[in-house]
This record gives structure tokens, sequence and C-alpha cells, in this order.
């Protein structure tokens, strides 16, 4: 185990909250200066590097191998827009979005791309879905439900909140996309916002290329301490009970580990509610 390499990107300092990722032999990362870059995985060495005006990439990028006439595309959240790069030049791709970005809201998190479609939850709590090639919005799926929206009626006046900032997860064989969100805001106050506050510190599971809410399970009602479920799920499979269950398991701030059927969203072990004293 002796040192192969060390890279230095050499644009400033600050921290950053995003791992690499390697594809056919190329990393490539976000540097503290801003930039990302594409390295040679073998010797360190630099190839490109491209700068979006904003943080990259700030806790995850995604690559996306292509299919038929399109190549494969790195795609990166930067500030409150969504890019994408060609993977030899490091270029914006002219025929994605707005010369290679669309405008999406702040992001926090790497999107996942099933089929044709880009799923991305932004920080501002909104889900969207973009045409893999265009970057021509497909869908909303609103986490603050809007009037004449399912669970409307679990707020009374909504605001921001039941946002995204630990990450999703893919079902590639199902198409179902899987989010973690947050609280509703604003934090340790819940007078303006009474009920159930869905979908606040929820697991949701989203028909990725519709949008459409397939199932949610809400770990806290009403929740006024920030305890989000800040962790990305994990997708699983296991025996259970003699047969074969696919699962996505979920962490969270109050320290529960939850299991649950990744088709119905039901919890395998017994989940109790309890409620707060007054």
């Amino acid at each position: 185990l002796k040192q192969a390499w060390e890279y230095r990107s050499g644009d400033g300092p600050a921290n950053i909250q995003c791992n690499p990722i390697v594809v056919d032999g190329v990393m490539y990362a976000p540097t503290s200066g801003q930039h990302i870059v594409a390295v040679d995985a073998t010797n360190g060495n630099e190839l490109w590097r491209f700068k979006p005006g904003a943080q990259p990439a700030f806790r995850g990028l995604t690559f996306w191998p292509g299919t038929g006439d399109l190549g494969p595309r790195l795609f990166f959240n930067a500030g409150d827009s969504l890019w994408a790069l060609d993977l030899k030049t490091g270029q914006p791709l002219a025929d994605f979005g707005d010369h290679g970005k669309v405008v999406t809201g702040e992001v926090r998190v790497a999107p996942a791309v099933y089929k044709s479609v880009i799923v991305l939850a932004t920080f501002a709590g909104d889900i969207f879905g973009y045409d893999v090639a265009t970057g021509h919005p497909l869908w909303t799926f609103h986490t603050v439900p809007q009037d004449g929206e399912y669970a409307r009626d679990t707020w009374t006046d909504p605001e921001e909140g039941a946002n995204c900032w630990g990450g999703i997860a893919l079902d590639d064989r199902r198409g179902v996309a899987y989010i973690s969100t947050g609280s509703p805001k604003p934090n340790f106050a819940g007078n303006t916002h009474a009920g159930q506050n869905l979908f606040a510190n929820c697991v949701l599971a989203l028909d990725a290329l519709t949008g459409k809410r397939l199932w949610h399970f809400q770990e806290l009602r009403h929740d006024i301490w920030d305890l989000d479920i800040p962790a990305p799920p994990i997708l699983v499979s296991f025996d259970w009970h003699g047969k074969k269950v696919d699962a996505v398991v979920q962490f969270t701030k109050i320290g529960n580990t939850l299991v649950l059927d990744r088709v119905t969203g039901e919890s395998l072990f017994p989940i109790r509610l309890r409620r707060a004293p007054v």
C-alpha cells in the first residue's frame, strides 16, 4: 500500500463533500476552486477542467454511459443549475438545455438517470424529471403539496421544507426513484404549519418516468426539531422468512434503521407511532 500518485488542483482552499467517481480509468471530481476535473486514474495527470461558475457537484456527480446516438455524459449540480458535460473534452453539451445547463433551483445531491429521464431532487424541496438528451422538463413532484394535490390537507400554510439533501437511490429494474426528505420549515416552530406535513421526514418512492408517487413512509409527524432523514436510501436484497425480499434501508437522525419493502413501502419490522406528550 504505497502511494501511487498525488493530484493537486491548485485553485484555492475549501472543503469538498463529494466522492469522486472513476469510469474507464478516468477520475471525475470537483475541486476546492469550483472546477470539475478529469484526472488519469493511473498517474494523477489532469486531462481537462471546467468551471461552471458555482461550486459544482456539492454532494455527488453522475456518469451516464449514453445510448444510441447520444454519447456518454457527466451530470452534476452547480448552484441553481444542472450541467451536462462531454466526457472527452469537458465542455458543456450545446444541445442540453441552455448551452449545457438547466436552471433547476439549488441542489445538494447527485441526480439519477433512468432510461431517458434524469431525476433531480432539489434543496428547495421539489423533485423534477428532465429529458436526458435535451434537458427539457418532463414532470414535477411537490414535496409540499399544492392546492388540489394529495396530502395538501396535511399543512395549514405550506412553507419551504421537505427537501432532499442526503441523496437518492434508483431501482433501475423497476424504474423507481427513492428519495429521503428533511423536516418542514422553519425549524423549532410548528405553529404556522399545523398537521402531519407530508412529505416531510419521508422516504418517497416515485415512478422515475412520470414522477407519480408510488408510496411514502413518514417516520415522524409534524417535526419541529429538525429531525431530517439525512442519509441516502440504500437498496438491498436478502432472505426474509424463507423468501427473497427487495428492500430499501434508511438511516435516520433519530437513530432508527428503517427497513421497508421496496414495492409496498411497508416496514419489515414492527413500527409503533407514539404521540408526544403535550
